[in-house]
């Protein structure tokens, strides 16, 4: 299904479609055509947890709830997180308008979830008792029946339940009426001796139960506790190699099992124990010998149904039937296909219990559990087993975890160290890619367009020396849009573009959705860099419906981000603070706090261009404070920069300058070569205004030279500018016009017409101010 999102009733249709497939999806069932599946792995998480959140306050705003989790000591860290968050989240809802009971039920052992309330539970007394085995003798209890009940189960609910049953089923209770000759009928203990053989324990009385059955059910319900708590009819069917639909209906009639509505693996029924002890009461029956055969039965059996949650099933049997090596591997290969469906809870799961600590690492890092996925990198490097190839992919989640973390340095270290080991040419290729986007962090663009250049080159060697996969076809894809960053930094921006127009017909053919959106996103920016405003938001919208329709917030923030800088620059304020706003409040509830900081620049642009300086300084301060909370130092150096111009817009330049030089002092320091020629521009524009030539002149000459060692033309072109004004002013017009036209030349060159326009003016002015 695809529908349209033109509309907002066509949105909403979409948008409640990908809620609920979010939800769907992270129960462990699966929608094939889910527009969601698009969204960034990185990102999915955050998006079910929202998704459930909204679906839980829709639900609370009609009447109160109450939310029961059950058996949380089965749970695992990654469920547990998420209920810690939902609980948070609910905790923090406008009283009144989240009404919910949160309840989570574990063993006395078990896990407590952060910022609840422990309650143990009692034994329960008489009369609750009472209630328990009405239920199961489908009449009250008398009251000798009822106190030898109580007293045999010590208060345990299930206890009580299953005792009931057991005296029904051994005939050791009778009908009568009650005393005084009353009309209601109530069950009696009988006065026999068989009472006293009642086993004393919960696991002896179950043991019972099952020993009262029929020879084929008992060999049923044995052969189901062999599978789990959950079992299915055609697995149990072929474990037993014979009909045993009889058998598990009897065993449904008699309250040992009950069917579910749903099933985890496709076209099979599916049946649970109705208490785990009984279960395991079942499972202790079994001889050692026929646990492991029947172990091995079933994990031939469900290895052959070849999805991933039956692969993960059959390891979890090969592993008790003792064949640790056919266990791992087939954890391994369900670690590997639910990373490729993006199930990354599950692939950690597996992977865990497959002992891969690769496989481990980039399910931590798609998580973005960073720390962890960067502990269990080193165990891959540090295993002795680990081949070339397995240290080489486990660097790469380096790599890539560090540049996440603004560890650029860390990031190209690990890149190089791939490009050191054996492996494949697409490991080379993403090794290269990898280094050509920490290059390209650190401002290094000559070196970075050499590094994403090679690895283009070596992937489509391995495209020709093969038929080229989905996997290699996407990094192509990914490769072609690093390629075109680095052209498009460097100001070559009809380079940029073909690159991005070949990625995005890549991605078009791979139908992902989420990487078309990016490659319009950056054709936009191309476009708008060369001020065809038209061009731009026509990508930026064709961007922005993809993202609205595969539900992806983080995404439809950043296209309406860049459709406000449309705005601003066209003049149509009123526009660009709407859009901004809009992607401001998606960013708040996401805690997007980068795209906040980003967002408040963008307003505080605005409010400078509307003459509104005092709203504009707040706005920047407010982006800065952010950025050094989060340790952006990029960030905090283009804020300084932000307030640096607005600060010079008052003729504030002592302060402007200030600004300006800690600015640069901290693209010295992270080595932001591109940021370090845009602050020289700046601080050459402050000497300018104060009348300081020679000052302008240094700087701007040392921002050229920055400029043209890393291949950023539009820097280039600035510079020249600045540097010709300030030659100029000190009496060296010759020189200066020249510098100046070879700016406008370069603009021109670029497509930079607005830009290459008021070149062309100050040339004007300046030529009529020497004749």
């Amino acid at each position: 299904m695809n529908p349209s999102i033109d509309g907002t009733e066509n949105a909403q249709v979409v948008e409640r479609e990908n809620l609920a497939h979010l939800m769907t999806l992270s129960v462990g069932l699966d929608v094939p055509d889910a527009r969601v599946k698009s969204i960034p792995p990185e990102r999915l998480g955050m998006e079910t947890r929202h998704a459930w959140e909204r679906w839980l306050r829709a639900l609370t705003e009609k009447q109160p709830l109450v939310l029961v989790v059950e058996d949380l000591h089965w749970a695992h860290p990654g469920q547990i997180e998420f209920l810690e968050h939902l609980a948070s989240k609910i905790e923090g809802w406008e009283a009144g308008k989240g009404r919910v009971l949160f309840l989570a039920v574990t063993r006395p052992e078990g896990k407590t979830l952060t910022g609840f309330e422990r309650m143990r539970l009692e034994p329960l007394g008489s009369e609750d008792c009472g209630r328990i085995a009405e239920l199961a003798l489908r009449m009250p209890a008398a009251g000798s029946l009822l106190k030898f009940l109580t007293d045999e189960s010590g208060g345990n609910p299930y206890y009580v339940e299953e005792l009931s049953r057991y005296l029904v089923e051994k005939n050791l209770v009778e009908v009568r009426p009650s005393e005084g000759g009353g009309v209601v009928v109530k069950a009696h203990l009988k006065p026999t001796s068989e009472v006293l053989k009642v086993p004393d324990t919960l696991n002896g009385l179950l043991v019972g139960r099952i020993d009262g059955l029929g020879r084929e059910e008992k060999e049923a319900v044995k052969g189901a506790s062999v599978v789990g708590s959950m079992f299915w009819l055609g697995v149990l069917e072929a474990a037993l190699n014979r009909s045993a639909d009889r058998d598990v209906k009897e065993l449904e009639g008699r309250e040992m099992v009950r069917k579910r509505v749903e099933s985890e693996l496709p076209g099979e029924v599916e049946y649970a124990f109705r208490h785990a002890l009984l279960r395991d009461a079942a499972y202790s029956l079994l001889t050692k010998r026929d646990r492991m055969r029947l172990h091995g039965t079933l994990g031939k059996v469900l290895e052959a149904k070849g999805t991933t949650r039956a692969k993960a099933l059959a390891a979890a049997h090969w592993k008790e039937a003792g064949e640790a090596a056919r266990a791992h591997g087939l954890y391994r290969e369900a670690a590997g296909e639910a990373l490729e469906r993006s199930a990354f809870e599950e692939a950690l799961e597996y992977a865990t219990q497959g002992g891969s600590a690769l496989l481990r690492a980039i399910a931590l890092a798609r998580l973005a559990r960073n720390g962890e996925a960067l502990e269990a990198v080193e165990e891959v490097r540090g295993a002795a087993e680990a081949s070339p190839e397995e240290k080489g992919r486990a660097l790469l989640v380096a790599a890539g975890v560090h540049e996440k973390r603004g560890e650029i340095e860390l990031s190209l270290g690990a890149a190089d160290e791939v490009l050191g080991t054996e492996g494949m040419l697409p490991l080379r290729a993403e090794g290269l890619r990898a280094r050509g986007v920490a290059l390209y962090c650190l401002g290094r663009y000559n070196e970075a367009l050499v590094a994403v250049t090679e690895a283009l080159q070596t992937l489509r060697e391995a495209a020709e020396a093969t038929c080229p996969t989905r996997a290699v076809r996407n990094r192509l894809a990914l490769g072609l849009n690093s390629m075109g960053n680095v052209h498009y930094v460097r100001g070559e921006y009809g380079e940029a573009r073909r690159r991005y127009e070949e990625s995005l017909a890549i991605r078009r053919e791979l139908g992902d959705r989420h990487g078309i959106a990016g490659s319009l996103n950056s054709m936009g920016n191309v476009h708008y860099a060369r001020g065809e405003y038209g061009e731009a938001r026509s990508r930026y919208e064709e961007s922005l419906a993809i993202q609205r329709e595969i539900g992806d917030r983080h995404g439809i923030a950043g296209s309406l981000n860049n459709i406000g800088a449309v705005h601003q620059a066209r003049g149509e304020h009123a526009e660009a603070m709407k859009a901004n706003k809009e992607s401001l409040a998606i960013n708040r509830d996401i805690g997007h706090r980068s795209g906040i900081a980003t967002n408040l620049d963008q307003i505080g642009a605005v409010h400078q261009s509307l003459g509104e300086h005092t709203a504009a300084m707040r706005t920047q301060e407010e982006s800065l404070a952010i950025k050094r909370e989060i340790g952006d130092r990029s960030g905090i150096a283009g804020s300084l920069g932000n307030i640096g111009i607005l600060r010079f817009d008052r003729g504030e330049y002592a302060e402007a300058m200030k600004a300006h030089e800690e600015s640069l002092a901290l693209v010295r320091e992270i080595g932001d070569r591109h940021g370090i020629s845009v602050i020289l521009n700046n601080i050459g524009a402050v000497h300018q205004a104060r009348g300081e030539y020679a000052g302008a002149m240094k700087a701007h000459k040392e921002s050229l030279m920055v400029a043209r060692e890393i291949g950023a033309r539009a820097m280039e072109a600035r510079a020249l500018m600045g540097l010709g004004e300030a030659e100029a002013a000190l009496g060296e017009p010759a020189e200066g016009l020249a510098h100046m036209q070879q700016g406008a030349a370069l603009f021109g060159c670029m497509g930079m017409n607005k830009e290459a326009d008021q070149a062309r003016a100050k040339i004007a002015d300046l030529a009529r101010v020497q004749k």
